[in-house]
């Protein structure tokens, strides 16, 4: 086969190639995640019950069945409901759900920093959950006697808790949380993002509603914890209320945005009060045990307030006002609909009796989140300045002719002395129609002779930029005198060959 067509046909920079098709990740990548985001439940809900139990009075042999007590203690970080000797209890605390969330999402990130394809990601998610799923039915199917708990609840929760912790895990980097973004568009990502962002004035709005409350019920508190009978009782009623923190704080919005809290038939919200008898738990002593004070409508100032933080997130948005309304209006939506979940998930029963419903009242609650954080989260994202797009919108569109006319240069060769072109008009010498007749005969001809004698300026033009060049770098400067005295002979050489005289 010749040579040439051997050879293989050059690739240009500019055809497309195809992007190299990602191998997926090892599969002990998937199995380090789900098994460490198991294990991790099940130890932090062993250390929980091993500290509960070790300074309990008469704790005695109760230590040695921590590690099948704690089969339970995972299914209730997962958020599933039990029933223990008849009693349900439903109401369950969330704070072993928030810190096995951050575990897994801590996990999950871990993975998301070794990846770049999106697929993985996915699997990720899919493979936690399917996980956690399957060992919340397993653990759920083999618990009896004293504990009873339901098959497809646990299997739906455990998944859902696990899929959410891990999803958010995975969107802690910035690669994948851009192509979410792409995927959800303009019109609602950053809504989405801004309501993540007021989780945290949620939160700050509830526990100014609750540390006030704590504090005015210091007295009461102390009394709990003195008929609690020894220090580790007491310690275990501590312990008890500060797992069910994240929920008195959900409390303290629901007592903000108007619907208040229902503990059996105690009640509080911000007009009106029902007190009664509560179980002996530090956390609930802060209920009022009296009528409505004057002042506690103050707090109906707290939704305001976060409204207004997301109207603030929302207008430093880039894009038009339309667009920040937009946003503030998802933003909202989404923040509501996440109160209504969380409520579904703080109520139910406390071991059934006077206390069977314990609830926030999540439909009112969710619909009084969105009617208070809509209107401030609104105006305040209305009062940021228009952006860049809404003044590319305001200006008129410019023709084309317009933009062809700017790009053209100025002209100065029909100006006059001082530059206007009407002087030039004026000073012409009047032409004569013979001439002007012959100007517009020959004009064809002069018009074919154009192009020759631009091409011949331009050549022109290169030779002297390629002389101003050679003049402004003299090789003699860099070279040695033996290499300069080469330099002159060859180019004798070369001007002899040019001439044909080889005396030269």
């Amino acid at each position: 086969m010749p040579l040439i067509e051997s050879l293989q046909e050059p690739v240009s920079p500019r055809d497309p190639v195809a992007e190299p098709e990602r191998a997926p990740a090892p599969l002990r990548w998937f199995a380090a995640v789900a098994a460490g985001s198991v294990a991790l439940g099940y130890a932090l809900a062993a250390a929980l019950l091993a500290l509960a139990v070790s300074t309990a009075s008469g704790a005695g042999s109760a230590i040695a069945s921590v590690p099948a007590v704690a089969v339970p203690g995972w299914l209730v970080a997962h958020q599933v409901p039990l029933s223990i000797q008849g009693a349900p209890l439903s109401a369950l605390p969330f704070l072993p759900t928030l810190v096995l969330g951050a575990g897994i999402a801590w996990l999950s990130a871990a993975f998301a920093r070794r990846t770049d394809d999106p697929r993985d990601a996915v699997r990720l998610v899919v493979v936690v959950a399917m996980t956690h799923a399957v060992v919340g039915g397993l653990a759920a199917s083999l618990l009896g006697g004293a504990v009873a708990v339901a098959v497809p609840g646990a299997v739906l929760r455990c998944g859902l808790v696990a899929a959410v912790s891990a999803g958010l895990g995975v969107l802690r980097r910035e690669r994948f949380r851009e192509l979410l973004g792409e995927r959800l568009g303009a019109r609602l990502w950053p809504g989405i993002r801004a309501a993540g962002a007021a989780w945290l004035p949620l939160a700050v709005a509830g526990a100014l509603v609750v540390v006030p409350a704590l504090c005015l019920s210091a007295s009461r508190i102390g009394d709990v914890l003195v008929s609690s009978g020894s220090i580790g009782d007491g310690f275990g009623l501590v312990l008890l209320s500060l797992l069910y923190l994240p929920n008195a704080l959900l409390a303290g919005w629901a007592f903000a945005a108007g619907p208040g809290i229902a503990v059996g038939p105690v009640q509080a919200g911000p007009f009106t009060t029902v007190p009664g008898r509560v179980p002996e738990v530090p956390l609930l002593a802060a209920l009022p045990d009296g009528a409505a004070a004057g002042w506690w409508p103050i707090a109906l100032l707290l939704p305001v307030a976060v409204g207004a933080f997301v109207g603030f997130t929302c207008g430093r948005e880039p894009g038009s006002r339309r667009e920040r309304l937009r946003s503030a209006a998802v933003a909202v939506l989404v923040s509501a609909l996440g109160v209504f979940l969380i409520g579904i998930l703080a109520g139910g029963s406390a071991g059934g009796g006077s206390y069977e419903s314990i609830t926030v009242h999540p439909v009112v609650l969710g619909l009084a989140t969105f009617g208070w954080l809509l209107p401030p989260a609104a105006l305040v994202a209305l009062l940021f300045p228009a952006g860049l797009d809404d003044e590319v919108r305001v200006a008129a569109p410019r023709s084309a002719t317009e933009v062809a006319a700017d790009d053209e240069p100025e002209t100065t060769e029909d100006a006059g002395p001082d530059g206007d072109p009407d002087a030039a008009a004026d000073s012409a010498p009047d032409e004569d129609p013979d001439a002007s007749a012959e100007a517009e005969s020959g004009g064809d001809a002069a018009d074919s002779e154009d192009e020759p004698a631009e091409a011949i300026r331009e050549d022109e033009l290169d030779e002297a930029v390629r002389e101003d060049e050679l003049e402004e770098v003299d090789p003699r400067d860099e070279l040695d005198p033996d290499e300069v005295e080469w330099a002159d002979l060859i180019r004798r050489v070369q001007q002899a060959d040019t001439t044909g005289d080889p005396r030269n």
